[in-house]
C-alpha cells in the first residue's frame, strides 16, 4: 500500500508484519508490558473511535503529557486518525506554563500521567476554559483513565459515509478483532463484517482486504453492493473505481 499519511503506517505495519509479538514495549511495574502489532493498531483505532464520541473533530487540540511510554504513540496516532491535532507538553513544566499553552491553542482534553502533573493541571483547570475533559494514564486518580478511553472507543465504533446506499461500519470480535461490514441506510447488516480492511462505495464497487495466510500478506479486491467478489482478493494494492476503471497493484 501507499502511505500518504503519517498514520497510514499502522496498516503498512500489519501488511509487513502482521506476527509481530512486540511492536511497542513499556515497563510497568519492572516488568515489560509488550504489545503486538495487532494489538497496537487496534488499541490505536479503538482511542479514534473514543474521540469521535467525545466530540473532537478534524483541528481540536487533544493534550498529552507524559514521559516516553507506548501510550503515547498510539495517542499521537489516534488523533491523528480523526484529523485533530496533537499538543505534546512536557510533563516537567510549571503550572504557569500548562496555563499558557492550553489557552493559548485552545486545548479541548488532555491526557497525562498523575502525580506532580495531575496536581498542577487541576490547580490551573479553572482558568482554561476550553478544557474539556481530563484521562489519566493511572488508576490512582478521580479521573477516567486511558484504559476507560480504549473501552469507550470499543463500544462506540462508528460507520463511514453512505455511497450507493451503503456505509462501512467496523465491529469488533474478540477472536479477530476489529473487521469491516456494510450497513443499509435503515442500518441492517446488508454485508457481513468479514474485511480487515474496506472503502466506500464508487461506481458500485468497494475496495475490501484481508490477509492470506498462504502468501503471508493482505490482499485486496473488489465487491459489488451484494456483497459478491466480483474481483478476487489477489492483489497488493488497489485504488477505488472511477468511470469504470480502477488501478490495482499485482
Amino acid at each position: 500500500m501507499e502511505v500518504k499519511r503519517l498514520f497510514d503506517i499502522l496498516k503498512l505495519y500489519v501488511e509487513k508484519y502482521p506476527n509481530q509479538d512486540v511492536a511497542l514495549a513499556g515497563k510497568e511495574k519492572g516488568s515489560w508490558r509488550k504489545y503486538s502489532i495487532q494489538e497496537y493498531v487496534e488499541t490505536t483505532n479503538n482511542l479514534s473511535y473514543a474521540f469521535i464520541k467525545l466530540g473532537i473533530k478534524k483541528d481540536d487540540k487533544v493534550g498529552i503529557i507524559c514521559s516516553n511510554r507506548p501510550e503515547w504513540n498510539m495517542l499521537d496516532m489516534a488523533i491523528m486518525q480523526v484529523g485533530a491535532i496533537s499538543v505534546p507538553i512536557y510533563p516537567t513544566i510549571s503550572k504557569e506554563d500548562y496555563r499558557y499553552i492550553i489557552n493559548d491553542c485552545g486545548v479541548k482534553l488532555i491526557v497525562l500521567e498523575s502525580g506532580g502533573v495531575l496536581q498542577k493541571i487541576e490547580e490551573v483547570k479553572a482558568d482554561t476554559p476550553n478544557l474539556e475533559a481530563i484521562y489519566a494514564l493511572s488508576t490512582k486518580c478521580n479521573y477516567p483513565t486511558f484504559e476507560q478511553l480504549v473501552e469507550l472507543g470499543k463500544e462506540n465504533h462508528v460507520v463511514g459515509y453512505f455511497s450507493n446506499g451503503l456505509a462501512q461500519v467496523m465491529v469488533y470480535n474478540e477472536s479477530v478483532g476489529n473487521r469491516w461490514g456494510y450497513v443499509d441506510t435503515k442500518g441492517n447488516m446488508v454485508i457481513p463484517p468479514i474485511y480487515e480492511y474496506s472503502s466506500w462505495f464508487h461506481d458500485g464497487m468497494a475496495a475490501v482486504g484481508y490477509y492470506n495466510n498462504d502468501l503471508g500478506i493482505r490482499v485486496y479486491g473488489f465487491i459489488n453492493t451484494k456483497g459478491e467478489e466480483v474481483i478476487p482478493c489477489k492483489y497488493k494494492d488497489v485504488d477505488n473505481f472511477s468511470n469504470g476503471f480502477a488501478v490495482i497493484e499485482k
